[in-house]
């Protein structure tokens, strides 16, 4: 309200008049500024802001309960640093009003307890919407079963685990496998025909042996993505030569979705070089010459000086 008098003092902290968020409340509501929110709520700034808050939140999340309700705190925060707390969900803020202005306002107890109920009422709606937009990135991380895992059955095929589960062969097909009429049929029938069993039972066995083997392939194929990458010399030059064809398809997909080039650099000891440290670099992406060549064969005087400051710092990281 205006003074009854001249005064000296500074003016009041600048205000937003914003009529409330519907216009048949009744004077004194409480809650006079409570949407009732439905799915795909937020939009246009709003959604921009809670999305640049989704990697953080779920890094949170993963870490622990607790870490990621103080990070809740920090959005709600950022939230009403930007959108005035009588502003509907379906209002952009004013562009001529500072972000900051609202926040050291002067309230009546009225609007005290209405922008109390709104921060309550958003706080509850923001937790929802980060719960539903983080679980895209929570299935990103270690899933309980390796199994189901998409990233762990993917990286494990550095480690030469095959990316897909072995499959229960049929009967005829274990013997098709195993060269059957060429290794083994003369003999096997040769024993089969001193035995007094039945042909319903010959086949039975086949299943059961087939069922059996299948089993086990799959046991030692589970056993395989549940243990940790082989650390051994072998193994580990092993997965090396496997890294080509593994993070070839990687880059392209890379490259194609981000319409950019990307390079991978891998250093450090090399088994088959007796420990020596070594500069592996893969390149997807070439320039516009008549003949295209990517970023090291386009000038390899200058990337050599790319990998040497790369090679000197890898020098620094293991201990001879």
């Amino acid at each position: 309200m205006p003074s009854s008098g001249p005064s000296d003092k500074s003016p009041p902290p600048q205000t937003v008049d914003i009529p409330p968020a519907g216009s048949d409340q009744l004077p004194g509501d409480a809650n006079a500024y409570v949407e009732t929110l439905r799915k795909c709520w937020a939009t246009g700034s709003r959604l921009e802001l809670l999305t640049l808050h989704i990697p953080k939140y779920a890094s949170s999340l993963a870490e622990s309960r607790t870490c990621a309700n103080n990070y809740l705190d920090v959005i709600v925060n950022d939230y009403f640093m930007h959108f005035h707390w009588k502003l509907k969900v379906s209002e952009e803020p004013p562009t001529d009003v500072s972000p900051i202005s609202h926040c050291s306002e002067a309230l009546t107890p009225l609007e005290s307890l209405q922008k109390q109920r709104k921060i309550a009422s958003i706080s509850k709606t923001i937790h929802n919407w980060f719960e539903n937009h983080s679980k895209a990135v929570r299935k990103l991380g270690v899933s309980a079963k390796p199994k189901n895992d998409p990233w762990t059955r993917l990286l494990s095929q550095l480690s030469g685990v095959s990316p897909h589960k072995p499959r229960m062969l049929q009967a005829h097909q274990r013997w098709s496998k195993d060269f059957y009429k060429s290794m083994v049929k003369e003999r096997f029938e040769a024993q089969w025909e001193l035995s007094s069993c039945s042909p319903k039972e010959k086949t039975s066995f086949r299943d059961l042996l087939a069922q059996t083997e299948g089993k086990e392939a799959i046991k030692e194929w589970k056993a395989m993505l549940d243990a940790p990458p082989r650390t051994d010399p072998v193994s580990r030059q092993a997965a090396l030569n496997r890294l080509a064809s593994f993070a070839g398809p990687l880059l392209s997909g890379i490259s194609l979705a981000l319409g950019m080039h990307v390079t991978l650099m891998v250093g450090g000891p090399e088994p088959r070089k007796q420990g020596k440290i070594s500069v592996i670099s893969m390149h997807k992406g070439v320039d516009l010459r008549p003949q295209p060549q990517n970023w090291q064969t386009a000038n390899k005087g200058k990337f050599k000086t790319v990998t040497k400051l790369f090679q000197e710092y890898l020098n620094g990281c293991y201990s001879k």
